[in-house]
């Protein structure tokens, strides 16, 4: 059983209902701020109405955050795919890294984010969270 303070690692996916780029900056920017400040690292990926979003952090920060993003109107459809101790952090680097991913590989990233959004078993949630992870790298 995880406790709070215990390093966790969670994959979410969304449909998006922010309508333009500048107010995703935006989101992206103060979430960076707050993670700094609760200690949590990840990605935000974007392509078309979807999100994919990974948080590494006490147990603790990550449930306060799912919180308020499950609260929050810019987004739906939250649809946690996996949430998991980990001895390390993939995304050490970044409070918060973020890109579309359709401009860069538009089949493979519009691909997997169907995939798992349609069916969150453990494979496909591994290939989404490793989609992220290549590309933060």
């Amino acid at each position: 059983m995880l406790d709070g303070s215990e390093l966790t690692s969670l994959l979410y996916v969304s449909h998006s209902l922010v309508g333009d780029a500048g107010s995703v900056r935006q989101i992206v920017m103060a979430s960076r701020l707050r993670n700094v400040r609760l200690g949590v690292t990840g990605a935000l990926a974007s392509v078309g109405d979807r999100f994919a979003q990974v948080l590494e952090g006490s147990r603790a920060s990550i449930d306060e955050l799912m919180r308020d993003i499950s609260a929050d109107p810019r987004h739906e459809k939250i649809n946690v795919l996996f949430c998991r101790p980990i001895g390390q952090r993939d995304f050490a680097r970044w409070a918060l890294a973020y890109w579309s991913l359709a401009s860069a590989t538009p089949i493979l990233a519009r691909g997997a984010m169907d995939i798992a959004i349609a069916a969150a078993d453990a494979g496909e949630a591994d290939a989404l969270y490793e989609l992220i992870r290549g590309k933060s790298l």
